[in-house]
């Protein structure tokens, strides 16, 4: 009898380890991609904190936004950083942004899954899946 593998069974082995492997591979993209829209939620909830400067400051959240997006000169280090992360993980689409004297809402696109989008405004709401602010506030 003789010991050692047929060519048979190292072919099966190796298609095992390759289906195995593909299935890895797509399960690590999805990750990665929902920990892109994790970061993406953590930044947009530090607007919250920039807002309330801004409004102590000014009495109003006017100066949060600017032309439709964050204003990077009204605390420009904080904004212009949040600014530039969010724009660095979602593939360089801009942080839709819409405030008034008293109200704001603040909202990008997310990576993973179609056209979901992040949404946080001054009632402190934050959520997905809502229309990209056109108004200054998140709405359902």
């Amino acid at each position: 009898m003789k010991k050692g593998f047929t060519l048979v069974e190292l072919l099966v082995v190796v298609a095992i380890i390759g289906l195995l492997v593909s299935i890895s591979i797509g399960a690590t993209r999805n990750y990665r991609e929902k920990a892109r829209d994790a970061r993406i939620k953590a930044v947009l909830g530090q607007v919250r904190s920039v807002a309330s400067m801004i409004y102590d400051k000014n009495y109003s959240y006017e100066g949060l936004c600017s032309g439709g997006t964050l204003n990077s000169s009204e605390y420009p280090k904080t904004l212009a950083i949040i600014a530039q992360d969010v724009r660095e993980i979602n593939g360089g689409e801009n942080v839709v942004c819409s405030a008034t004297q008293e109200q704001y809402c603040v909202s990008s696109r997310l990576t993973y899954g179609s056209n979901k989008k992040y949404c946080v405004d001054f009632t402190g709401y934050t959520g997905e899946d809502l229309p990209l602010c056109d108004s200054a506030m998140c709405q359902p």
